[in-house]
């Protein structure tokens, strides 16, 4: 792609606003989502439109910015015709933030988070996890990954609303006060409360580089563990979740799923080699169809606390 391309960008979430960021030499003329509630807002003055629009726009290439790559691609290829060779797939890492745990401090804080959660999870008997990139760093290296940009918790469906109850309070436990200020948002999908989303802002002098905590909601469907948030397209067997397990990190105890590493090979392959430039079609099982075209799927955010 040339900075003289027209691009569309296919989600007009998070990840889109971050490949905006990243890619400021880029022409996107607009940003394209299938959630009809987003239409007629604008993302840094770019109009968000629907799919249908495409047929009047003229551009060079479509970049897909949203976990639905695979419906969105099929979306894009049968209902309206266009050409997969003006389809692009980014790189996980052109959606995502900064890499903040590859500074000293914002890992520090990484860790102590990771583990208050932890405690807090064990002490309240939670039944919750690490899960995702976040076991695969503490597995393979020790340590929260220097390219990642996030930390992963699974909650147990039946904790859930639990865990949602304990965390009210949670701001006042947070670690590293003096510097941040917490805020969090509760993320539900058609009315259902998914995930919790514990994030921070630095306060004036301080160099720690916000990142962003996913308390994500696990319901065990015919034998799988889906991750609701994704809709499903994020899966595990679920005996990785029936019962979990514990890892040593700095002296303290994490629970991740039963037979982590089997966990991570299902999720990743050869989860021991490091991948930096992932894209979502690397992961070696996930749902590659949904209807994300269907209105009654709709995600609206809540501040919590």
């Amino acid at each position: 792609m040339t900075p003289t391309d027209k691009l569309v960008l296919f989600g007009a979430s998070k990840a889109g606003e971050t490949y905006l960021k990243k890619h400021p030499e880029h022409n996107i003329i607009a940003f394209v989502d299938n959630d009809a509630k987003r239409h007629g807002q604008t993302i840094a003055n770019i109009p968000v439109l629907a799919p249908a629009a495409l047929a009047q726009l003229q551009f060079d290439t479509i970049v897909i910015t949203s976990l639905w790559i695979d419906s969105i691609y099929q979306q894009l290829t049968t209902e309206f015709g266009i050409a997969p060779n003006k389809i692009y797939i980014p790189i996980k890492a052109e959606l995502k933030s900064e890499h903040p745990f590859s500074h000293a401090a914002t890992l520090q804080l990484g860790h102590q988070l990771l583990i208050r959660l932890s405690q807090l999870f064990i002490q309240h008997q939670i039944k919750a996890c690490i899960d995702s990139g976040t076991l695969l760093g503490l597995m393979r290296e020790g340590k929260l990954l220097a390219w990642d940009d996030d930390i992963d918790f699974a909650i147990d469906d039946a904790d859930f609303d639990k865990a949602l109850l304990l965390l009210k309070n949670f701001q006042k436990q947070a670690p590293m006060q003096d510097k941040v200020d917490w805020h969090t948002t509760l993320i539900r999908q058609s009315g259902y409360d998914v995930c919790l989303n514990i994030e921070f802002t630095p306060k004036a002098g301080c160099s720690l580089i916000p990142f962003e905590t996913s308390l994500q909601r696990r319901q065990s469907l015919n034998g799988r563990s889906e991750l609701l948030s994704s809709a499903g397209i994020f899966f595990a067997p679920e005996h990785h979740f029936n019962q979990l397990e514990t890892i040593a990190f700095m002296g303290h105890a994490i629970p991740v799923p039963s037979a982590a590493s089997d966990f991570l090979t299902f999720m990743y392959g050869d989860w021991q080699t490091p991948k930096k430039a992932m894209t979502l079609n690397d992961y070696d099982n996930r749902r590659i169809t949904a209807d994300i075209s269907n209105k009654a799927i709709s995600i609206s955010k809540h501040a919590f606390w």
